[in-house]
């Protein structure tokens, strides 16, 4: 468990380096995974630091070898020197199972892990504990999730609430300023999205922005009601201020969020940048101008905008860093990537007049896409299938300001669904959710494709995902991608050192180790360690991680 006693060590020291900043080098984080974007210094524009990494070398590893000799254990567990004290609480065939295998997994009622060994308090037992990696990795859990939340708490929060009230009157400003049609339209949307946040946040707008008027209040306002509603992208509508239908059912406090008031609203905050997209184009691959030209005048907002003396680009970063360690770079294009874009088309500062041209923006569009691709994208609607495009929907490139960050698990998802698994273009064209579409994954992919030949032999044997076109070719293809990961890759944020911690575990464990630990059943104890470390990971980074989503299956009945 060496990489896990690293991860530890690091999250001791981590609240220190967050406070004061963090500085890296570049790096090639995973396939598809994002990279930072280094900006051209203008004579007012914020300065963003060089593109961001915090991978690593982990030298070469100690070399261990396992050097248990064999023994054998009797089959009335005879030779067994301490049975008497675990007898009272075994059954027959909790016996049975010890001298088939070597140990026993028996249901407990403690209501916490750490529970099981408060018998080590009682000398007169004489009763050993056996310490295994689920502790490890559960203690290794509590120690993120607390360092993640005292962080939000007792840092992120304040930037982020001067980051909202910043925004709103830098777009304040915009839409006071606008005298173009095209851009007046844009600045009073940014404007409504800018109040947004600041509403989730519960702050007053303050007397730099003034009065809000009565339509970009309305828009806001309809944004609120989406989402205390909670509705999913194919119910709700599109958004009023972004153009584009949204998930706003992910607009619910879960995990530690719901801990606190203070913790609802910054999670609700977060999820507003996260999660709202600014698209350049829709799923038909059609421009979209006005939200081409909101993208623009946002991101020129943060990066030249003020709170005050501080630069919004600074409260930004401050937020985005720390959070790109524990758990990675934003998937989808932000403020700086939209920068360097734009003020080589536009200017710097941009000529807002240069946004009025259509085939301005669709060169901007461009260039955004050749800097970087989303890892973790939404296929179109209807694809491979014959349904036809949903406009409302957003294509890419994508704008947004606090984006959610692009996870290897959600990569590996999206690819062990339709259509990459199932009914391809060959296919018969059927229905949403039958036989032939896999249209939902399983944890047990991810430890598949992290090398578990046990967790790909029951997702065939117990659960028949083979039966679905593709599943073993696309496992395959995937395994290899995972496979060129190197420790750069496994050490750039926290998030991928933890999954590199399941990968380790999962390995089989041969000659040398204790007999109990070379059989399936042992195997079997790991790969649910895995599973259940693994929903622990997921459970901490719900704001911050991107979610897969599976293609739509259009000519289906609605």
């Amino acid at each position: 468990m060496r990489q896990l006693s690293g991860l530890i060590l690091v999250l001791m020291l981590a609240t220190a380096v967050m406070m004061g900043g963090c500085r890296a080098v570049a790096t090639d984080a995973s396939p598809s995974a994002p990279d930072s974007v280094e900006l051209t210094q203008g004579p007012q524009q914020y300065q963003f630091p060089p593109e961001l990494s915090f991978g690593g070398e982990l030298g070469a590893p100690p070399e261990i070898r396992a050097q248990v000799q064999p023994y054998t254990l009797a089959s009335d567990l005879s030779n067994v020197t301490n049975l008497s004290l675990f007898k009272d609480n075994l059954r027959p065939e909790h016996l049975r199972q010890i001298a088939k295998q070597g140990f026993v997994v028996v249901p407990a009622d403690w209501k916490q892990m750490e529970f099981v060994y408060e018998l080590n308090n009682y000398p007169e037992e004489h009763r050993p504990s056996f310490v295994t990696t689920d502790s490890m990795l559960h203690t290794f859990h509590i120690f993120y999730d607390y360092l993640l939340r005292t962080i939000e708490v007792t840092t992120l929060y304040d930037k982020l609430t001067a980051l909202a009230q910043g925004l709103l009157q830098e777009t304040a400003d915009q839409y006071r300023e606008a005298e173009e049609p095209e851009l007046q339209e844009a600045a009073r949307l940014n404007f409504a999205y800018a109040l947004v946040p600041v509403r989730l946040l519960g702050l007053s707008p303050g007397s730099e922005v003034g009065a809000i008027p009565a339509e970009v209040e309305a828009l806001a306002g309809k944004e609120l009601a989406l989402i205390e509603a909670h509705e999913d992208m194919d119910t709700s509508g599109p958004s009023p201020t972004a153009g584009f239908k949204v998930d706003y059912s992910q607009f619910i406090p879960r995990g530690h969020y719901t801990r606190s008031e203070k913790l609802k609203k910054y999670f609700l905050a977060m999820m507003w940048y996260g999660l709202v997209p600014v698209a350049l184009r829709n799923m038909r691959d059609e421009l979209a101008p006005r939200q081409a030209r909101q993208a623009v005048l946002l991101a020129h907002a943060i990066l030249y905008g003020k709170l005050g003396e501080e630069p919004l680009g600074k409260l930004w970063q401050e937020i985005y860093e720390p959070t790109a360690f524990l758990v990675g770079f934003a998937d989808d294009n932000t403020p700086a990537d939209y920068g360097k874009a734009m003020y080589k088309l536009f200017g710097e500062p941009v000529d807002t007049r240069k946004l009025i041209p259509e085939e301005n923006l669709t060169q901007l569009a461009e260039q955004v896409l050749a800097l970087r691709k989303p890892g973790i994208v939404m296929a179109s609607v209807g694809e491979n299938t014959g349904g036809e495009p949903d406009p409302e929907k957003p294509g890419i490139p994508q704008f947004r300001l606090m984006g959610q960050r692009f996870i290897l698990d959600s990569y590996l998802f999206q690819n062990m669904v339709f259509p990459h698994v199932g009914a391809g273009q060959d296919a018969p064209n059927v229905e949403v959710g039958s036989f032939n579409k896999r249209t939902f994954p399983m944890g047990l992919d991810v430890m598949s494709i992290l090398g578990s030949e046990r967790a790909y032999e029951i997702a065939d044997q117990v659960y028949q995902q083979t039966r679905f076109k593709n599943y073993a070719t696309q496992t395959q293809k995937l395994r290899e991608e995972v496979s060129a990961y190197t420790e750069k890759n496994w050490t750039s944020n926290i998030y991928n050192g933890w999954l590199h911690t399941l990968k380790l575990l999962l390995e089989v464990k041969r000659e040398g180790y204790p007999q109990f630990m070379q059989g399936q059943a042992w195997t079997d104890k790991q790969l649910n360690t895995a599973l259940g470390s693994w929903a622990e990971l997921r459970h901490d980074t719900i704001l911050y991680a991107k979610q897969s989503v599976v293609a739509e299956c259009g000519g289906g009945p609605e």
